[in-house]
């Protein structure tokens, strides 16, 4: 139900069509959703939530995506790393943090809605983790592709590698560089080698 939610608040931006704001209240109700998680390929129910706080000022949704910023603030539920990365799970630990960070510097510019207080640390959140993400780590590296010192050289896919037998090793370096790539990220700990193959 979050795509449908997802869909109908962008139906109700674009034709302004009260019908898909009920209805995306109606896939999203506000009662809907823990704090633990964030936007995501898999689930973009917190982003439809802040869409429909943002349309309406609802105070329920309000509470509801403060809920979930707060869970991503120091000593709000998620777990740090060492360097400062909020990390939520081993398997693309920057793609959450990444879209941790782009929704706390949504809601933190609206002066239209959420708690003015929480907002600076929203903000600060949100810039520590894009600042990682762009090199200020343990590694002193970008974890972009094309971007920074140190970045990812050999991300796992397959038009940037561009074999021409189907194998991961041949050739034995990446043919073409997929600037901009977001690779999957560090451990627990901070850990990350550039090895051939990088996940993205």
């Amino acid at each position: 139900m979050d795509d449908m939610a997802w869909g109908a608040v962008w139906l109700y931006i674009k034709t302004g069509d009260s019908t898909y704001l009920d209805k995306a209240k109606s896939y999203l109700p506000v009662t809907s959703l823990g704090g633990g998680h964030t936007h995501c390929w898999d689930d973009v129910s917190y982003g439809a939530a802040l869409k429909i706080a943002q349309l309406t000022h609802d105070q329920g949704y309000a509470a509801m995506v403060e809920k979930n910023l707060d869970f991503w603030q120091p000593g709000g539920g998620i777990t740090y790393t060492p360097g400062g990365l909020a990390w939520l799970s081993p398997w693309g630990s920057l793609r959450y943090a990444s879209t941790a960070a782009f929704l706390a510097f949504v809601w933190s510019d609206d002066p239209t809605v959420g708690t003015p207080s929480k907002k600076e640390a929203y903000r600060t959140f949100a810039e520590k983790q894009i600042n990682y993400i762009l090199g200020d780590n343990p590694r002193k590296g970008s974890y972009v592709v094309g971007f920074g010192e140190n970045a990812p050289k050999h991300p796992h896919h397959r038009t940037a590698h561009g074999s021409w037998v189907s194998m991961l090793d041949v050739p034995g370096f990446h043919r073409h560089i997929l600037y901009g790539a977001l690779v999957g990220g560090p451990t627990s700990d901070d850990s990350w080698w550039m090895i051939f193959p990088t996940i993205l």
